[in-house]
């Protein structure tokens, strides 16, 4: 199956809800506010200061393509 627009994997720095969001092929699982980005953090995929993961790409909310 081709990736398309709406099919990206990983973790992002959503600077418009300020939140580190885990998509996975464009469904958005797991997620934590900035506020709980820490070096102290037990889970380690909120340790790494905030902005060392890309934004959420743009064309997030782009529809499907065929």
């Amino acid at each position: 199956m081709p990736r398309t627009p709406d099919m990206f994997s990983g973790w992002f720095d959503n600077q418009s809800t300020q939140q580190r969001e885990h998509w996975d092929n464009g469904v958005r699982g797991r997620f934590a506010h900035r506020r709980c980005i820490e070096t102290s953090n037990p889970w380690p995929e909120l340790r790494p200061a905030w902005g060392t993961n890309p934004d959420l790409p743009t064309n997030a909310g782009a529809p499907a393509t065929a």
